[in-house]
C-alpha cells in the first residue's frame, strides 16, 4: 500500500469567507496545521455554501484502492453550528456536527461517485475536493471554520517500474541512480535534470 497526498493548489469554485489573504484555499493548505487562518461561514439564516479547490494532482501506476477528503473544522463563536460535508468533485459525504473544539473529519469513496468504478490515475489529475458547511434552521444562527483541506489517494505501489534516461531503462525500487545520483520515485514520477519523468 502507498499513500499519495494532496493539498490545495488554488480555488475552483467558492463560497465561503476567509479570515486572511486574497484566496480561499490558502487558508486551508498548511501542512503541518496552522488554525491561525480559515474559511468560514457566518450566517443569521440558513447556511448551505461549499468551497471546492483544485488540488496538487500527481499521477502514479498500480491500482487505486481508495480517496478520502480530510477536513479539519470546528463552530465558531456562535454556539449553533452548522453541519460539515466533506466532498469530492460534485459528491458529498455524511453531514456531521461540528463542535467547539478543532476536529479532523473525513469521508473515504472507494470507487469513484461519479462513475461507480474503480478510480483511474486521469481521474485524480483532475480530482477537485473541498467542503459544504449546511445549517437547516433558518430560525438560529450558524457559523462554521475550516482550516485544512487534503486528500490521500491509497493505492498499491506496482513494482517493477522503469524510466528511460539517456536511451537505457533503469527500475525504481522506489530509488533510482541517475549519474551515480540516487533520486527518489515520487507517486511514479523522478526529477531528471530538472524534468520530472514519469515511470511506465
Amino acid at each position: 500500500m502507498a499513500i499519495l497526498t494532496l493539498r490545495p493548489t488554488g480555488d475552483a469554485s467558492i463560497q465561503l469567507s476567509r479570515s486572511a489573504g486574497s484566496y480561499n484555499y490558502t487558508c486551508v493548505d498548511e501542512d503541518p496545521v496552522s488554525d491561525a487562518d480559515y474559511v468560514f461561514s457566518t450566517e443569521a439564516m440558513a447556511v448551505n455554501k461549499t468551497d471546492l479547490y483544485s488540488l496538487n494532482t500527481s499521477g502514479s501506476i498500480g491500482p487505486i484502492n481508495s480517496v478520502t477528503v480530510y477536513a479539519r473544522a470546528k463552530y465558531g463563536t456562535l454556539t449553533l453550528g452548522p453541519l460539515i460535508f466533506v466532498t469530492v468533485n460534485s459528491a458529498f459525504g455524511d453531514g456531521e456536527t461540528l463542535t467547539s473544539s478543532w476536529t479532523m473529519f473525513s469521508k473515504t469513496w472507494t470507487v469513484n461517485p461519479a462513475t461507480g468504478n474503480a478510480w483511474t490515475w486521469n481521474e485524480i489529475l483532475t480530482l477537485v475536493a473541498g467542503i459544504k458547511f449546511w445549517c437547516f434552521n433558518e430560525i438560529t444562527t450558524g457559523e462554521g471554520w475550516c482550516s485544512q483541506v487534503y486528500v490521500e489517494v491509497d493505492y498499491t505501489y506496482a513494482p517493477g517500474m522503469k524510466i528511460s534516461v539517456d536511451a537505457q531503462w533503469h527500475s525504481c525500487v522506489p530509488k533510482i541512480s541517475v549519474g551515480g545520483i540516487w533520486k527518489t520515485c515520487i507517486a511514479g514520477w523522478v526529477s531528471v535534470s530538472n524534468q520530472w519523468k514519469r515511470m511506465l
